[in-house]
């Protein structure tokens, strides 16, 4: 295999301007194609002032990103310089101090970043109902909301004015979302006089060999969100029953029924070892509820109001 010429000052100069432009075109593509997915998403599946954020951060972004493209041009040129002139010590210490310099610019500019972007976007003009929508850091938890709220407006067709706070509501169907403590979020679904929940991965997961502070962390952010739902009234709930959380495989389950009237209870997370469901009805703290808890005995059951089981 021929091997590439990678010194610039020998040979042909358009076959090595067009070797160390190719990494620069593809390098510029996909962040392109970056910017263009971001709108994309963001313009369909969350809503207009989201995708106003994004505009709005672009010029800030675009400041911060062509200083260190100055940056890098002028210290480019001094190494070229001593590359060219075979000045080896030169360039190694322009390399360096470029490198440096970089460094610490960049934490210099981070804070700045963290301090000023708000005063900025308000100096350029940007609505105070965009600006909570541009800092990620203080509001990652509500952009990630709007965009699963975006994606369901998207699914129900619900106008973007009816979502608001985990809220979504039209005229037959209201969804609530809560936190998750794991992945995504949880959600109350109310439609046609019923209420169902499902906890997705919502549960007190206190697990065997973690430090103390970790399992009280994860309780108290358990609690934070079950409460929210505390003295309501549901026809089905599906909840996380792990067998994997050996002694702990209860605590979510049974701390959401003892705040929360649920008609029909159908563990889940149980990953085939359906015994948990005989376990929890057995324990004495499950004496109020252990009769709506509903019995699985394998995967693909179907449960249908007519069942009775399910009366």
């Amino acid at each position: 295999m021929q091997q590439v010429n990678t010194d610039m000052i020998k040979g042909s100069i358009f076959k090595s301007i067009l070797w160390f432009s190719i990494p620069l075109l593809i390098g510029n593509f996909f962040q392109q194609l970056y910017n263009t997915v971001d709108s994309y998403v963001v313009g369909n599946f969350v809503d207009t002032n989201a995708l106003a954020a994004v505009g709005a951060s672009t010029p800030v972004i675009n400041m911060l990103v062509g200083f260190f493209m100055g940056l890098s041009a002028g210290a480019g040129v001094v190494i070229s310089q001593y590359f060219g002139g075979r000045r080896k010590e030169d360039m190694s210490k322009a390399v360096h101090s470029s490198i440096a310099l970089t460094a610490l610019l960049s934490v210099v500019f981070t804070v700045a970043g963290m301090l000023f972007t708000k005063p900025l976007l308000r100096a350029i003009g940007v609505p105070e109902e965009v600006l909570p929508l541009t800092d990620s850091l203080k509001h990652g938890e509500t952009a990630k909301y709007r965009l699963e709220n975006g994606i369901i407006r998207q699914l129900t067709g619900t106008p973007e004015n009816q979502i608001e706070d985990g809220v979504i509501s039209d005229a037959c169907l209201t969804i609530h979302t809560y936190k998750s403590t794991d992945e995504g979020v949880a959600f109350l679904i109310e439609a046609e006089g019923k209420t169902i929940y499902h906890a997705g991965d919502l549960n007190n997961w206190r697990w065997e060999g973690e430090p103390d502070n970790w399992n009280d962390s994860m309780a108290k952010k358990y609690s934070a969100q079950i409460d929210k739902m505390a003295g309501m009234h549901l026809d089905v709930a599906f909840l996380p029953l792990d067998p994997r959380q050996e002694a702990d495989f209860y605590l979510g389950m049974d701390e959401f029924l003892h705040k929360v009237d649920v008609k029909h209870v159908f563990p889940m997370h149980c990953w085939g070892d359906y015994s948990v469901i005989g376990k929890i009805r057995a324990l004495g703290c499950s004496a109020g509820y252990r009769d709506r808890i509903e019995e699985i005995t394998g995967d693909g059951e179907v449960f249908t109001e007519e069942d009775e089981r399910f009366v």
